[in-house]
């Protein structure tokens, strides 16, 4: 059966395991090696579990960690070449580390088959992951958006569970604290996706068979957990969808792993 959980997410740092009952993934390192393994021990999962690590982007948010954590537990690491050379050139990988160049090809690792797709944010090259288990679950994992094209759309139809990006509410962004350049960022189309965006995507995605929601990479300021989800709550239900009957839905936590999904 297919496991799943976040062991942290949000602008503070960002970690998603995916994998079966003995092997696995681990999608981003964005906060200490410490506290990574601290969230693993807590969802029950063995280091020796995590086969690889698949890097979305360069953002401090998703490898704070990834450094040390490879020097303790060495796993080969999968990113786009634009990223893979950012990690090589800027000393960010212990010596003697296996990297991987993905791009749209199919990578299988850990008895899972995981495409890649592009995102569009901020970064010199920002991934999200379309991963096949080994008994046939599709999981989604699709964050650090700033809009979400129907390209995405058609690739996260099908799905089994798809955790997406549901960063911020725009009122709490348009009059909080943060200066007129960083909100701007946020808000275009190369920043990041807010509850509204998020939530008018999901009756789409229940339509197309998902079952499971993870609401992901909320932000510290800009939102809370109670808003993003009312947000999507409402959209939901909107389109004549029930939670519990018809889908279940997570807000994946800050600082500590979220519940484990096993299906």
């Amino acid at each position: 059966m297919a496991r799943f959980v976040t062991l942290y997410s949000g602008s503070s740092g960002n970690s998603v395991y995916v994998g079966g009952r003995d092997e696995g993934i681990l999608v981003d390192v964005g906060v200490s090696c410490k506290k990574t393994m601290t969230a693993l021990c807590e969802s029950g999962i063995e280091l020796n579990s995590v086969k690889a690590i698949f890097v979305t982007h360069e953002h401090s948010d998703h490898i704070c960690g990834l450094s040390v954590f490879l020097a303790k537990h060495k796993v080969p690491v999968y990113a786009s070449a634009e990223v893979a050379n950012y990690l090589a050139d800027s000393g960010k990988l212990p010596s003697g580390t296996q990297l991987f160049c993905i791009d749209q090809s199919p990578v299988c690792v850990a008895g899972m088959m995981l495409e890649s797709f592009d995102t569009p944010h901020d970064s010199i090259h920002s991934l999200g992951f379309r991963i096949h288990t080994s008994d046939d679950r599709k999981i989604a994992i699709a964050t650090d958006l700033g809009h979400l094209p129907d390209r995405i759309m058609k690739i996260l139809y099908g799905c089994d569970l798809v955790m997406i990006e549901s960063n911020y509410d725009p009122e709490m962004l348009e009059y909080g604290p943060y200066p007129f350049v960083l909100k701007r960022r946020i808000f275009g189309r190369n920043g990041h996706l807010s509850n509204n965006e998020c939530a008018a995507a999901l009756p789409s995605l229940i339509a197309a068979g998902t079952t499971r929601l993870v609401l992901a990479h909320l932000s510290k300021e800009n939102n809370t957990p109670e808003v993003a989800r009312a947000a999507a709550l409402y959209s939901l239900k909107s389109g004549g969808y029930e939670e519990g009957s018809d889908y279940l839905l997570e807000v994946a936590p800050r600082f500590n792993p979220g519940k484990m999904l096993v299906f």
